[in-house]
This record gives structure tokens, C-alpha cells and sequence, in this order.
């Protein structure tokens, strides 16, 4: 019985959510992002989460100016926010511009850029050189995978969405992540041997 209530109680509350009305902003950007494109779950929560942080900071029914998007990253940095969240927060604001028919005032050089990316330590030939030659104590799927991670550089998603039916005698193909397009590579000769193992 009281498992009940609380299904009652929660279900009510998602009523109340549900009916909230949105601000004319952010009802824009909402159909803006509602396409028949499926996206996960929590993308336009989180575009019209980012929106909300945004117009609180601007008077009512006002349009946006450069300074108002400019003084929004400033704040955001001063909160302590990653560039890493700035980047993602920097185009759902471009989304919302466009939805609302804003200027939106930064070009692509103006995006936040996570400095870690910069960063991020490649395997140096050497270490390379030293994975390959130690293939003969790894396993046929272990070789299969270091051949594909040493030879096109995928990230760890496209990876873990290698299928054998992706490649034959001489093709391979890599569904690229982040929406990009399947693209299909030629086998290096010196690769046939270990795809032929893994089949």
C-alpha cells in the first residue's frame, strides 16, 4: 500500500513538471531539437538546462546581446565550470540562438577547448614498435585489436563496435562515433594474416 502512494505521489509530480511551462526561448530551441533524428534521452533535458542557466541572467523578453553571452561564459568560469562543460554549454547557446533568431557572436575559433585535449599523450613510435613486437604472447582477438588501434587510430567506442561482418579479404569497416559516417579502409597486406586469425 504505501509503494502505491508514493507511484501516486511521483506520478503527480511528473504532471506538474510536465505542465510547466517553459519560457518562449526555450519552447523554440525544444522544437528547434525535435527532429526525427533520435537523440539519447537526456539531450534536450540538458540543452534546455543549459538555456534556463543562460535567460536567468537576462531581463525579461530581452534579446540577448554579445556582452549577455560573453558576461554568461565569464560567470560560468568564475563558478569553476570545466572547459570541457564550457565547450558543451557553448553549443547548446548556439542552438538556442538559432532557434530564437539571435546573432550569435563567436565564430568556431571561439570555442572553449579543453586544455587536456591539447595534451593528451600519443604512444610514441617506440612503444608502438614495442606492442607489435610482443603480438606473438597476445591472443588472436588482443592482436586483431592492436592492429586496428595502431593502424587507423579509433577511439575506444569505434572499437567496441568492430563486428567480423565489418570486414572481408581486403576492406574494413570502421563505424566512426560522434554521428560521423561508416567509412570503409583498405586491409594492409601485412594485416591480412591476423584479420584471417580472428575470423
Amino acid at each position: 500500500m504505501v509503494k502505491r502512494r508514493s507511484k501516486r505521489k511521483t506520478t503527480e509530480k511528473q504532471r506538474k513538471n510536465n505542465g510547466k511551462t517553459l519560457h518562449p526561448a526555450l519552447e523554440n530551441l525544444k522544437e528547434r531539437l525535435s527532429s526525427p533524428r533520435l537523440r539519447a534521452a537526456g539531450t534536450i533535458s540538458t540543452y534546455l538546462e543549459t538555456g534556463a542557466k543562460f535567460l536567468s541572467g537576462l531581463g525579461k523578453d530581452q534579446k540577448p546581446t554579445d556582452s549577455d553571452f560573453r558576461r554568461y561564459f565569464i560567470r560560468r568560469r568564475e563558478q569553476g565550470i570545466s572547459e570541457r562543460t564550457l565547450r558543451k554549454e557553448f553549443f547548446h547557446l548556439k542552438k538556442l540562438a538559432l532557434a530564437n533568431t539571435w546573432d550569435w557572436p563567436f565564430t568556431a575559433d571561439d570555442t572553449p577547448y579543453p586544455e587536456d585535449e591539447e595534451s593528451a599523450p600519443a604512444l610514441l613510435p617506440e612503444q608502438v614498435e614495442q606492442l607489435i613486437k610482443a603480438r606473438a604472447r597476445l591472443s588472436k582477438a588482443e592482436r586483431f585489436y592492436l592492429a586496428i588501434a595502431t593502424t587507423w587510430v579509433v577511439r575506444r567506442e569505434e572499437l567496441s563496435r568492430i563486428k567480423k561482418r565489418d570486414y572481408d579479404d581486403s576492406t574494413f569497416l570502421i563505424h566512426t562515433a560522434k554521428h560521423g559516417r561508416p567509412v570503409r579502409h583498405l586491409i594492409p597486406d601485412c594485416l591480412h594474416q591476423v584479420f584471417a586469425d580472428y575470423r
